[in-house]
């Protein structure tokens, strides 16, 4: 499904060179000394590991983004090691700012570099682990290790990963729900290559896909059973650590279908399937009114324009949760959204909703449903404050008149209501213009 040429060719566009790998590599180092002589220099015991795709050798040309465990001894209290953390970054005078996580960690810049300080502890048996992130190492360790086996891993690591930006199916964050980058790791080190991948998801990969990664497990059965039904999706990877975790648990079932659906319909990719093309808000509404008129569709879309909004994904994830509410605002006049999209453009400070509906006009009198007939209390009740009822089956109905019957005419959202929609600050939010398509 790719051939040697376009692999090649892939490959010489994301793999850094080795004057770049040295001077990116030769940097992290300085950080991490830095940091260690300042933490000693406190007498603070921590030491620091390089991890995510820097630490494993996957990360692609011109991504600059280090992930760094400041990992401090077990004697510490798990409720001071954020407090630590700062402690040392602050005595070594670099630029960051918080982070809000499970514990509170911190990004910044050191030269060309863009780092994240995850503070955890310093673990040597998994038993020890009081936090997710306590385990990352062992991640790295165990991608490394397979490297070792397979050492072609790592550049068949960074294709997959460039191919699913490029298809828009990166990203475990919230707001994204896509394959994360440690899934990719455990996919590939499972399959062995990204031909073999492909392969699979288009021969195999069913409605439900069980991978154990690390042969924790006999069986499907087995399996299914030792991870616990809240964790079940449609893809379910066995993390390479924890037996009873699913690493593709944020995955969704749109992505995961998105890709099958991609991969089943294309016989071989081409170098263009690795190139991310970066959508604007333009080219989004373009397409979304497109999509409305080729499917005789009416479309409502709110742009909200973001400001200072920090960390992209507690800003996205923020925005996200709001989409549901968005959608019962006008399900409350019975007009229900047939569709809806959720795009945030961060580069241009942009969020966009898009509801797709069926129907925009609806008739005067609609049927409500009213309690039991056997609730002789609620039953007089509901006909005191709907006027005249039926009984149809078991139940009590009325008609009644609808206030609205035609979609453009319901009250549009403002930015005060948008806000108050959210149980979150959207401080970061500062305007909102809304947009009315009819089929």
């Amino acid at each position: 499904m790719i051939s040697d040429e376009v692999r090649k060719q892939v490959l010489s566009l994301i793999k850094p060179n080795e004057k770049e790998k040295f001077s990116l590599e030769t940097q992290a180092e300085e950080l991490l000394s830095l940091l260690q002589k300042t933490a000693t220099s406190l007498n603070i015991s921590s030491s620091f590991f390089i991890g995510g795709s820097f630490g494993k050798g996957t990360y692609l040309r011109d991504s600059f983004d280090v992930d760094i465990f400041c990992r401090f001894d077990l004697s510490y209290d798990d409720s001071t090691l954020s407090s630590l953390a700062k402690k040392i970054l602050e005595a070594t005078s670099l630029n960051f700012q918080i982070e809000k996580g499970s514990r509170d960690y911190y990004s910044g810049s050191y030269k060309s570099l863009k780092f994240e300080i995850v503070p955890n502890y310093y673990i040597e048996s998994i038993s020890d682990a009081k936090n997710s992130t306590d385990y990352s190492p062992y991640h790295v360790e165990f991608v490394k290790h397979a490297a070792k086996k397979n050492p072609q891993l790592l550049d068949e690591i960074r294709l997959t990963k460039q191919f699913f930006k490029a298809q828009h199916l990166y990203g475990a964050e919230s707001y994204i729900n896509g394959f994360s980058g440690h899934s990719i790791d455990l996919l590939l080190i499972y399959y062995g290559s990204f031909e073999n991948f492909l392969s699979s998801v288009k021969k195999s990969w069913e409605e439900v896909t069980c991978i154990d990664v690390a042969g924790f497990y006999k069986n499907q059965k087995d399996l299914l059973s030792g991870i616990d039904s809240s964790k079940h999706a449609n893809l379910i990877l066995v993390d390479s650590i924890l037996k009873d975790r699913n690493a593709a648990k944020a995955l969704s079932e749109d992505m995961y279908f998105t890709l099958l659906h991609l991969v089943s319909n294309k016989e071989e990719f081409s170098y263009n399937d690795f190139l991310i093309k970066k959508k604007t808000s333009k080219q989004y509404k373009e397409e979304s009114r497109s999509f409305a008129q080729h499917y005789g569709l009416t479309q409502i879309q709110y742009e909200l324009s973001l400001e200072d909004f920090g960390s992209e994904d507690i800003a996205g994830s923020k925005l996200l949760k709001l989409l549901s509410k968005v959608k019962s605002y006008y399900a409350s006049y019975d007009f229900i959204c047939f569709s809806s999209d959720f795009s945030i453009f961060f580069d241009e400070g942009i969020c966009i909703y898009t509801l797709y509906f069926l129907d925009n006009s609806l008739p005067l009198v609609k049927e409500l449903q009213g309690p039991h007939v056997f609730r002789k209390d609620a039953m007089l009740a509901f006909e005191r404050a709907k006027g005249p009822c039926f009984v149809r089956g078991n139940r009590v109905y009325a008609y009644i008149m609808r206030d609205i019957t035609q979609l453009e005419k319901i009250e549009p959202l403002t930015l005060d209501s948008f806000k108050s929609l959210s149980s979150r600050s959207l401080d970061f939010v500062i305007s909102l213009n809304h947009y009315f398509y009819s089929k």
